[in-house]
């Protein structure tokens, strides 16, 4: 074997496997509702919320980010159902333990006129994604209503034919309340 070939041999080979393994990625298909879950609170954040008990003002929560690699969620890594009233998607946040969850997120579209609401609050929408997005632009983050409970449900819902494409959403942190 030349040294040419066993050169593009050697490159080839990667390409394939590479090209097989996202092959299988994209026929994987999307769960609903797309869940995030933090895990158990680290030692580290239950001493600074223990701690925090005899300071004042008491601390009553903490917040929490994600690694940057997981922030950004695109939207067709949505499960989008369609509906009577359009299509919707779901995305479940979870932190144990906490007593009540507060969303911080931003959003980057191309005008998609999608609404948000939390399933745990009714079916009202809370904002846009224009508005989410606005906000970002002024403060960096848009901090959506406080939901009670361990779980948040976002639901994104639009009024359209088609399901909404070409919008990040990016979660950039929690309130976990204790």
């Amino acid at each position: 074997m030349s040294q040419a070939t066993r050169s593009s041999f050697r490159v080839q080979v990667p390409l394939i496997l590479l090209a097989l393994l996202l092959a299988g990625c994209a026929s994987e298909p999307p769960r609903d509702p797309l869940d995030i879950g933090f895990g158990p609170l680290t030692s580290a954040e239950q001493k600074f919320l223990d701690d925090g008990a005899y300071k004042r003002p008491p601390v009553i929560s903490i917040i929490r980010s994600l690694p940057e690699s997981m922030q950004r969620i695109s939207s067709e890594r949505l499960a989008w159902k369609s509906g009577p009233r359009g299509w919707a998607a779901r995305i479940r946040v979870t932190s144990p333990g906490a007593s009540a969850l507060t969303l911080a997120i931003c959003a980057e579209t191309t005008d998609v006129p999608v609404a948000l609401n939390f399933e745990q609050l009714g079916s009202e929408p809370i904002a846009s994604l224009a508005e989410v997005e606005e906000k970002c632009a002024d403060v960096g983050q848009a901090w959506l209503p406080r939901v009670d409970g361990s779980t948040a449900t976002l639901r994104f819902s639009a009024d359209s034919k088609l399901p909404p494409a070409d919008f990040d959403i990016r979660l950039v942190e929690i309130r976990h309340r204790n």
